[in-house]
């Protein structure tokens, strides 16, 4: 970073308590971020206390705008390279998927505390799978035992991407699902950036930080309700009966 001496360094990483040091040791230029009060902070005129209890999205806008940067809106965005849709394009005839007609299982997260049963999943899938819906399961190679788990256990037959896809024909994946049924993992914000209908599961992250912020078309199911596979399954339904619904009418607005 010294080499490369930018003009700007912008820090993200949360309150900076641990970072700022190491922010201001990297530039000769400015350095803007967040800091945590009583704690170093680098220049009083670009960093700005740390908020709390917000969602994350918010939380960077803030900064935005305490820096006179014209904030973005609200809404993630997730750009496909032509070669990603070429990609996709392939995966999906060579898997007889049909656009709108299948759902995404994602039962990986990178911490193993954020890992709803792979035999809750199977569950889940079996009730989507009954709607008439073909069944995808999702995840990076190292999650590919997961998705094994869920697939075992499932009675219906399921498709295993698992490993399979570059990240932007995941998020192609994702962009043409009827609905993602994830961990709170990250491909639960590509589904936020794609509007794709979700139903995230909540074990030790924050929701008020990290879900999405549209609850009518993302749902969450919360620590306290994710032992009770049954709550699990009527978010799933209900999913089905209106978010669906929610993303074609968004789409036809957006066309027209």
């Amino acid at each position: 970073m010294k080499r490369n001496e930018p003009d700007l360094l912008i820090q993200l990483h949360g309150n900076g308590s641990i970072i700022n040091p190491l922010m201001k040791m990297m530039s000769k230029g400015l350095v803007a971020g967040y800091f945590q009060p009583g704690a170093y902070c680098p220049d009083a005129r670009l960093f700005m206390p740390y908020p709390e209890g917000i969602p994350e999205i918010k939380r960077h806008l803030k900064l935005m705008e305490f820096l006179n940067i014209s904030p973005a809106e609200e809404d993630l965005e997730f750009p496909i390279r032509s070669e990603e849709e070429s990609e996709y394009g392939e995966l999906i005839r060579a898997a007889g998927l049909e656009p709108g007609n299948y759902i995404c299982i994602h039962a990986g997260a990178r911490h193993p505390k954020r890992r709803w049963e792979p035999e809750k999943f199977a569950r889940v899938a079996d009730v989507l799978a009954a709607k008439g819906y073909t069944i995808v399961l999702t995840g990076t190679l190292p999650e590919k035992e997961t998705a094994a788990k869920v697939a075992g256990n499932m009675r219906a037959n399921a498709i295993d991407l698992t490993g399979k896809t570059s990240l932007g024909a995941l998020a192609a994946l994702i962009r043409d699902a009827a609905l993602l049924f994830s961990n709170d993992t990250g491909l639960s914000h590509i589904a936020a950036a794609m509007k794709t209908p979700s139903v995230v599961i909540f074990l030790t992250s924050e929701p008020g930080r990290w879900a999405p912020l549209n609850r009518i078309l993302h749902r969450v199911v919360l620590p306290e309700e994710s032992d009770n596979t049954a709550i699990a399954l009527f978010n799933a339904d209900e999913a089905l009966s209106e978010q669906v619904l929610s993303i074609k009418k968004e789409r036809i607005q957006h066309e027209l």
